[in-house]
């Protein structure tokens, strides 16, 4: 969920008047256009203390706090809520819910 957070982030950023996070998402873009047939993205590992997630750009480790949140590349997030596929995740970013029947996500 912190990386749909953080791709839902970046895909705002893109639309915004910055060139170089608007080449970067463009770049993102093309490299999975450009990956061969059959690669996976998504959980690869999951340990007690972290998440391996395999992206676009490399592999990222997703790191599991004690009091229950989870930090990416300096974003912390937390589960409030989950109910029928509606989550609720508090992110240093703000709140955001994730509709997984919609695919969306939205900032609060």
């Amino acid at each position: 969920m912190l990386l749909m957070v953080v791709a839902t982030s970046t895909a705002s950023f893109a639309k915004g008047s910055n060139d170089n996070v608007q080449t970067a998402a463009k770049e993102v873009v093309q490299k999975v256009k450009d990956a061969p047939s059959g690669t996976t993205y998504g959980v690869v590992e999951v340990t007690k203390s972290h998440i391996v997630v395999n992206t676009p750009l490399g592999r990222y480790n997703i790191n599991k706090n004690k009091d229950g949140s989870f930090s990416f590349m300096g974003l912390t997030a937390k589960l409030v809520s989950a109910k029928n596929g509606v989550y609720k995740v508090k992110t240093s970013l703000g709140t955001f819910n994730i509709n997984m029947h919609k695919a969306t996500v939205t900032k609060q």
